[in-house]
């Protein structure tokens, strides 16, 4: 696959809660390589979007092909298995070291039950270990949060939740990221050094497709730039394009009036 061709493309994908079109026949393509953002006022369908082609929600109608392949409402065990990674805005963490929280992405979509593995081969269930062990340590390298690995989970602050989430993604060793509001709750230094972070991840071959309220981060980091309202993608191109695109304009402007009437 070169540069040029999509490792993520939806064809007419839609998502529906009981009447409501959280997605609407949306067709969007995601080049590897790229960093593609995904921007919309609010509940325009952006998480809604991740949730579905990353097998988490089922799609009303449309398709998803991830690597070439149709994974159209298959289980978010086996796309996570074919490379695709993402973390969550709400940044959840399991009550355990933050090491133990990093190689649980590796141990959820692992194609073996730990505990069978280590009663009937233990050897083999020792050797897993200690590579799930060495793949999460360096993933929390890579995103500086090293001396944090035996600090319990539930000491960490917002910012530190959300690098280990990000670690816990990239464990995985994936050819696709899906980062969710990633610098939510973070200062202007500690979104500088994420930006640092994303940039790195896609130096390292690392296809990655961002969600974030802030527009300002998405046109600084973003190689392409897709805009959805209403589930519908109203607008689509480089950040130059989105930055004076009427549309996108309007999208935000309107928002904006709704929480000054509010």
């Amino acid at each position: 696959m070169t540069a040029k061709e999509a490792i993520l493309s939806t064809a007419g994908l839609s998502k529906h809660f009981s009447g409501v079109k959280a997605i609407d026949k949306l067709d969007i393509a995601v080049k590897e390589g790229r960093i593609h953002g995904l921007i919309g006022p609010n509940g325009a369908g952006k998480s809604t979007f991740f949730n579905v082609v990353s097998g988490m929600l089922p799609a009303t109608e449309g398709e998803i092909r991830f690597d070439s392949v149709n994974t159209t409402n298959l289980p978010a065990q086996a796309i996570a298995r074919m490379g695709m990674g993402r973390t969550f805005q709400a940044a959840k963490m399991m009550p355990d070291t933050v090491l133990e929280n990093v190689m649980s992405g590796m141990y959820y979509y692992s194609n073996t039950e730990p505990i069978r593995s280590f009663l009937l081969q233990p050897r083999v269930f020792r050797a897993q270990e200690r590579e799930i062990r060495q793949k999460a340590e360096e993933a929390l390298e890579f995103v500086g949060m090293a001396d944090s690995a035996q600090r319990w989970a539930g000491e960490l602050v917002w910012v530190e939740r959300q690098l280990v989430q990000i670690a816990r993604a990239l464990v995985l060793d994936p050819k696709i990221v899906l980062l969710d509001e990633p610098t939510s709750g973070m200062g202007l230094k500690e979104t500088e050094e994420l930006k640092g972070i994303i940039r790195h991840v896609r130096d390292r071959g690392v296809t990655v497709v961002l969600v974030s309220h802030d527009v300002s981060l998405v046109v600084d980091l973003c190689d392409w730039i897709t805009v959805i309202n209403f589930g519908e993608k109203i607008s689509e191109g480089s950040p130059k394009h989105i930055q004076s695109d009427p549309k996108v304009l309007e999208a935000y402007l309107g928002e904006e009036e709704q929480h000054a009437e509010s």
